[in-house]
């Protein structure tokens, strides 16, 4: 038997997910600039007021579910206690990189794609959802990693999302470049190119903490 209060809550999920539906959709056919919200709110069938209730800002609906930096933050608050070592911190982005480049083979997201490039406003947005990947590594770093690596954890934290984001802009301009699909890319391949680059410059960014 459901309670007042479960009926609301199932309410209010399923008014969530038709904004967040029918957001997609009209961003994909009419492009983000164009897609007022209250065109949003009519799609959805609710108010104005409920889109605003649950996304304050309707760049919150374009990233919703397909932003690998909102992801990467809400991963570690999801599992403080997981991913304790760097090479399974590294594996854990990598998979989250590699999800998102993997769905940007679909039609809708490309689209998506030219509308983040071409609105000065969205890059913004997704460069603060960068940042707060990057203090939710530093803090997960801090949590559990060694005396040696500790000083160094927002330097690390820094290094990680901005190696990442050279990939995803690497791989983002294939797409584009190409007008479809990239060739995928695995969450292993992601991982190793990572490691790769990250290796050395978390080596160099110990040798300075330890010099000061």
């Amino acid at each position: 038997m459901h309670r007042p209060g479960d009926r609301r809550s199932d309410v209010q999920l399923r008014n969530r997910a038709r904004i967040v539906d029918a957001a997609q959709r009209l961003f994909a056919q009419r492009g983000f600039a164009r897609t007022p919200v209250l065109v949003i709110a009519r799609e959805a069938g609710v108010a104005s007021t409920t889109v605003f209730n649950h996304f304050p800002h309707k760049e919150e609906l374009f990233f919703h579910g397909r932003c690998p930096w909102a992801e990467i933050s809400q991963h570690l608050a999801d599992h403080p206690e997981a991913h304790t070592t760097a090479p399974e911190l590294i594996a854990a982005v990598s998979d989250v990189v590699a999800g998102h480049l993997a769905g940007l083979g679909d039609a809708c997201r490309r689209r998506s794609l030219e509308d983040l490039v071409g609105e000065p406003g969205l890059l913004l947005w997704e460069s603060g959802l960068q940042r707060e990947a990057e203090r939710a590594i530093s803090a997960h770093i801090a949590r559990h990693g060694s005396p040696a690596v500790v000083p160094a954890a927002d330097r690390c934290a820094a290094l990680t999302i901005a190696e990442a984001s050279t990939i995803v802009a690497e791989h983002r301009r294939a797409v584009l470049a190409s007008g479809s699909a990239a060739a995928p890319v695995a969450a292993a391949d992601v991982s190793a190119l990572l490691q790769a680059r990250l290796t050395d410059l978390r080596r160099m960014v110990l040798v300075q903490v330890a010099d000061r």
